[in-house]
């Protein structure tokens, strides 16, 4: 039978995953950040986030074009995301 530990990584996995796709971010970028501790570490920081049930709100409502300001990993995620996707993103400057 799992106890509470078990079920909190399995959360905290979840929305680790759920943040990366959402972020767009590149999992292959990530996993190879300083010989693999950039991936290690990030998954570390959501596992001691103090602030799952925010993230999981904001995962499930937040606007797409929005960040999660909150996220311990979102400067490490934006390293990852591809090129292409971060202009996709910003704003067009037209008038």
């Amino acid at each position: 039978m799992p106890g509470p530990m078990c079920t909190k990584l399995e959360q905290q996995e979840l929305l680790f995953d759920r943040m990366v796709e959402r972020c767009g971010v590149d999992v292959g970028r990530l996993a190879r950040l300083d010989d693999g501790q950039g991936y290690a570490q990030a998954r570390t920081r959501c596992l001691l986030c103090p602030a799952p049930s925010l993230c999981a709100f904001w995962l499930d409502a937040a606007p797409s074009n929005s960040e999660p300001v909150f996220c311990p990993n979102l400067d490490l995620f934006q390293q990852c995301i591809p090129q292409a996707m971060r202009d996709a993103r910003k704003p067009s400057g037209g008038a």
